[in-house]
């Protein structure tokens, strides 16, 4: 990820994750002397997102977290989805649902199949005493933008 080589346990990602399962059921990742010998590539994954992503599954301490932003957290709800992990998805919809503003709800929501953010967040956005900023409008798809826009009128 990034040039960066991370060392990972297999045993998480296989219990975990349909993706990974599924992916790595399918090659040896040992050579005969047990020891690593295949490389996964992640090109559309930064690092900091795969830092945040395994603070989950491996933290410091497991009565806190390491992350604790909206940012963090969508990262870690984004790789989660994408690879299969519904434990993780579900704590970060958690997480997410005390960080993420009802914008961000909103996109997440229609994103990641978080259904029960979506009308909250347009009911926020339509009551609220501001009109949709040009970067909130950007980020909405144009239905959304267009609902908001016309309740609000």
């Amino acid at each position: 990820v990034d040039n960066v080589l991370y060392h990972i346990h297999r045993y998480f990602l296989i219990r975990d994750s349909t993706h990974f399962a599924a992916r790595l059921a399918s090659s040896s990742l040992w050579d005969d002397n047990h020891s690593a010998s295949t490389i996964i590539s992640l090109p559309d994954v930064s690092a900091s997102e795969f830092d945040a992503f395994l603070s989950v599954v491996y933290p410091l301490d497991f009565d806190e977290t390491d992350i604790s932003s909206a940012v963090d957290w969508t990262s870690v709800l984004r790789l989660a989805t994408r690879w299969g992990f519904t434990s993780i998805v579900k704590r970060a919809v958690r997480q997410l649902d005390s960080l993420a503003g009802p914008v961000d709800k909103l996109v997440l929501g229609r994103a990641y199949a978080v259904d029960h953010w979506v009308s909250p967040a347009l009911v926020s956005l339509c009551q609220r005493q501001q009109p949709l900023t040009f970067d909130e409008a950007r980020r909405m798809d144009i239905a959304d933008v267009v609902l908001v826009h016309n309740v609000r009128e």
